[in-house]
């Protein structure tokens, strides 16, 4: 009898032991929220999730660099703006010495003083940025 119950207390300590490594591993996935605690307890979810985790990272360097884009092209056209205004400015001195704009116009403009291009290669300098 004796044999037996050792036998048998030996077969109980065991499983009671099992017993308390799932119980704390079940409390820890309840406590973390998690399924998952390593990547052996479910390779394929784990395998998915990395897939995921990827993708979701694709997406957002994607939106990152819309928005990049989005404020370059709202510098460009604001460079671009400003030149056309240059250019119209410097388009009416050619008016001028074509004799399409009319007398007023003329007395109008000669009050105004020049400089246009030097602006437009300031900006032209601005957008290109140093050694461009």
């Amino acid at each position: 009898m004796r044999i037996a119950s050792s036998q048998f207390q030996a077969s109980m300590n065991r499983s009671l032991q099992i017993n308390q490594t799932v119980i704390a591993k079940l409390t820890e996935q309840m406590a973390t929220g998690n399924k998952i605690q390593v990547p052996s307890d479910e390779p394929i979810a784990n395998v998915r999730l990395s897939r995921l985790r990827r993708e979701e990272n694709i997406v957002s360097q994607y939106v990152d660099n819309i928005s990049a884009v989005k404020i370059r092209l709202s510098k460009n056209e604001t460079y671009l703006s400003s030149m056309v205004d240059d250019m119209g400015a410097r388009a009416r001195p050619v008016r001028l010495g074509l004799g399409r704009l009319q007398h007023v116009c003329r007395l109008e403009f000669h009050g105004q003083q020049p400089g246009g291009t030097a602006r437009l290669a300031v900006l032209q300098r601005q957008y290109q940025g140093p050694g461009r």
